[in-house]
């Protein structure tokens, strides 16, 4: 609370021209001043916009200087928790920041159904519709290449990238860290997700069990087309690293362009290894997104 309350503080509002029509424009967009984030190279935006009649906080940041007629690759970032928990703060804009700092447009949603968002959280449901419209704001932006766009998420947020896989052929490639790939293992493993998440944004197993299955990529990784980065953690205690070798498997048999690395002793996130963790994403998308 006391984050989103000094974000309040800094913001400022802004002008920039980003050749929104009037049906396509998010209802608004303020401007994070920079030295919030220590980051003058950057530009940062609190976003709103319309998805399935539901308004949705988000996020935007780009270069601050951008060479006339560029168009720089796009990357989503798919924040993971629920509801309010693990919604986007400080330390995941500084996050966000970094990777614009490699030459890349940054988008991200709060998604709904929380302090900050319309509608229901549904874990991986409906609210998937609340990321690829930021892609369809995105070709309203003048400096972004929609030809080249990528998704990171860490934990749900991975969850939401291959869910996005699924969906749409928008995105080129994924990047996964410490995600659930199978919510059925995940109880099994963790039942209080079941009991304090699952059983309230999905609905019992039981009468609900296709629903876990949709938002469980082992049963799909057939339909998972983009290259395929996934980051776990050795030690992860939230989400087993057997569940991205189980899927890393899946892949293989469907000859997928996939890579896993898993980080010994490695916790769920890999903040114990951020350097290591960021050099391998900037290199993957260069690869992907730039080449």
């Amino acid at each position: 609370m006391l984050k989103n309350l000094l974000f309040l503080i800094f913001i400022i509002a802004t002008a920039i021209n980003f050749s929104f029509s009037e049906k396509d424009k998010p209802t608004y967009m303020f401007e994070i001043a920079h030295y919030v984030f220590e980051n003058a190279n950057n530009q940062t935006y609190k976003i709103r916009y319309m998805s399935d009649k539901l308004e949705i906080e988000g996020f935007l940041i780009k270069p601050r200087y951008i060479e006339p007629n560029t168009k720089l690759p796009l990357i989503i970032y798919n924040r993971g928790g629920n509801c309010d928990f693990g919604a986007i703060e400080y330390k995941q804009l500084m996050f966000m920041n970094k990777l614009a700092g490699n030459g890349y447009v940054v988008m991200a949603s709060q998604y709904r159904g929380n302090l900050t968002s319309e509608g229901q959280d549904e874990f991986g449901g409906s609210d998937i519709n609340d990321i690829i419209q930021l892609t369809n704001l995105a070709k309203k932006m003048k400096f972004v290449d929609t030809n080249n766009i990528g998704s990171i998420g860490i934990s749900r947020g991975g969850l939401m990238s291959l869910i996005l896989s699924k969906k749409t052929d928008v995105i080129k490639t994924h990047v996964c860290i410490g995600a659930p790939t199978d919510l059925f293992k995940s109880i099994a493993e963790r039942p209080i997700m079941y009991s304090d998440v699952y059983q309230l944004l999905i609905g019992d197993t039981l009468s609900n069990r296709q629903e876990y299955v949709k938002r469980s990529p082992i049963y799909w990784a057939k339909e998972i087309n983009e290259p395929i980065l996934l980051l776990h953690g050795g030690d992860d205690l939230n989400v087993n690293v057997s569940q991205a070798k189980n899927l890393i498997d899946s892949l293989n048999i469907y000859n997928k362009k996939s890579s896993l690395q898993i980080f010994e002793g490695g916790n769920h996130g890999l903040s114990s290894h951020m350097d290591k963790r960021d050099s391998l994403i900037v290199d993957w998308f260069n690869k992907h997104l730039k080449n």
